[in-house]
């Protein structure tokens, strides 16, 4: 991009305003293509971000065909001329200047069309609620070194719900160096690249993708690429901020009529998860249970997740062979009876957080038999969190094993390891106790106070049920009550132009068994 195409755009500005940890809008943008073609900035521009934002703006599920515009129609518009389509390119500023007129959607000209008369030569009307009011530049060479100040401002954007489309220069293949891959084609799920910094045979080319997240704790950004869902994590890699310094070209977001929603801080996406199943094996499955695909075994379905019940299990089990389904294909289903399937369902975001408390019976087991020790360990994660931690008993009843001590909770410091139920140093000794059946630890860390459970502590630091309380005879609450309060605390945001809250958490089953 040129001085004079740099100069007709706005300058995205950095505000004092707090930048999550994380931030991850990929579950709202249109599944990863392959271009065809020099096709990559018509992707960036016109399919994935303008797709992701017509998406939200109309409550469809992204990608859906008739409100995301095509990417072949804008190459068609906005390619370089002097060389055949197959090989021609295009520019960010040709594209942000193109869709200032309006798109036309997928339906009018497919994206398998690249390069085919029907798109180069498209002679139909243009939406032009698919178009972009203008574009902000994040960084430009001339701009200087890429500083703290362009990653603060590209992590502000994407806090705000604003992808970032970025163009970097690409090297040559020399392999893989180790465990780290050596170019971007090369990627794998989970990995990072780092660019040029890694051996290479020199420059390529340049390519656009986009910014759709970051992670302090891998120092690294998240993008959305236009290489297939085969490529890295089914489309998705991480590019490390040294690289991002060393091979920027250019960076920019759009302006539209609608304004996104902030995400919910956090990585949110886990990658192995392809899609959630109410049946299986001809078993429809209990409203507590929560099954989903997490790749393949022998080029059938791998299957993860928990169901409700044992019974929902054998059932499963039995059906699973004359289905033609395999052992090997539901090993992953665990069994998570009421109220731990609910309490996973509920934290389902905060259990995928990066950074999470542990939590963990010391013997180790999950099984518990009556009369043996239930003392565990809680460490916090790696940040200062307010900390909540309640057990749930196989009769309904809740008890706070973290209170505030006084009037207002205090922060505990990252990595802090807390004991319970060991009957040392004058802490209580906890056993397994009669009836059997399921219980579970919850453990919330959160980095400001969840107020709909802080309400719920009385004078002993219990939680009681408002309404059926009295001074003399508190009704602790129950679990019915605690699970109810926690999935409002979670979703409260009375705000819808602040972050939403960040919490992350762990669950930990207890199976309490007789023994025999």
């Amino acid at each position: 991009m040129s001085a004079a195409d740099v100069a007709a755009f706005g300058r995205a500005s950095l505000t004092r305003a707090y930048i999550p940890d994380a931030i991850d809008l990929s579950p709202k943008m249109p599944p990863p293509l392959e271009q065809e073609a020099g096709s990559c900035v018509a992707y960036a521009t016109a399919y994935a971000v303008r797709g992701y934002y017509s998406a939200l703006e109309n409550r469809v599920e992204p990608g859906t065909v008739a409100y995301t515009p095509s990417a072949a129609y804008l190459h068609g518009r906005i390619r370089e001329t002097d060389v055949p389509c197959k090989d021609a390119g295009a520019t960010i500023a040709a594209a942000y200047s193109e869709m200032g007129h309006g798109l036309v959607n997928g339906v009018a000209v497919p994206n398998n069309a690249i390069c085919q008369p029907s798109a180069e030569t498209f002679k139909g009307p243009v939406d032009p609620s698919l178009g972009i009011i203008s574009a902000e530049m994040v960084w430009h060479p001339s701009d200087g070194p890429v500083s703290q100040r362009t990653h603060d401002t590209i992590k502000q954007k994407l806090a705000q719900g604003h992808p970032v489309v970025a163009t970097f220069r690409l090297f040559g293949m020399l392999g893989r160096t180790g465990e780290r891959p050596t170019t971007l084609s090369d990627l794998r799920e989970g990995e990072i690249y780092y660019g040029s910094l890694d051996p290479n045979s020199g420059f390529i080319d340049n390519h656009t993708v986009v910014i759709v997240g970051y992670d302090e704790h891998r120092k690294a950004y998240l993008i959305q690429n236009s290489w297939g869902e085969a490529w890295a994590g089914d489309g998705y890699g991480w590019i490390a901020y040294s690289a991002l310094e060393r091979d920027l070209v250019d960076a920019s977001v759009m302006i539209t009529s609608f304004k996104p929603p902030r995400p919910t801080p956090g990585v949110q996406m886990d990658r192995r998860i392809t899609s959630t199943v109410s049946e299986i094996a001809g078993v429809r499955l209990a409203p507590c249970s929560h099954v989903y695909t997490t790749g393949e075994v022998d080029g059938s379905p791998r299957y993860g997740g928990f169901v409700a019940s044992a019974e929902e299990m054998s059932e499963i089990t039995a059906n699973a062979a004359r289905s033609g389904i395999t052992t090997a294909q539901i090993a992953g289903i665990r069994i998570r009876p009421y109220p731990v399937c609910e309490a996973l369902k509920t934290l389902d975001a905060p259990l995928q957080a990066h950074s999470r408390p542990t939590v963990r019976l010391l013997s180790g087991l999950e099984k518990v038999a009556v009369g043996d020790s239930l003392a565990f360990e809680v460490v916090s994660p790696d940040f200062p969190a307010f900390l909540y931690v309640a057990y749930l008993d196989n009769q309904g009843n809740v008890t706070n094993l973290a209170p505030r001590g006084g009037p207002l909770r205090q922060q505990v410091a990252p990595g802090t390891r807390l004991l319970y139920g060991d009957g040392r140093e004058g802490r209580q000794s906890y056993e397994a106790a009669l009836p059997t059946g399921d219980e579970a630890v919850i453990v919330i860390a959160a980095k400001s106070p969840i107020f709909q459970l802080e309400d719920l502590e009385n004078g002993d630091g219990q939680f009681v049920m408002p309404g059926l309380a009295t001074r003399n005879a508190p009704q602790i609450a129950d679990d019915r009550f605690y699970l109810s309060l926690l999935r409002a605390g979670l979703n409260d945001n009375p705000d819808p132009d602040a972050l939403a809250r960040e919490v992350s958490a762990a669950v930990l089953h207890i199976a309490i068994t007789s023994g025999s």
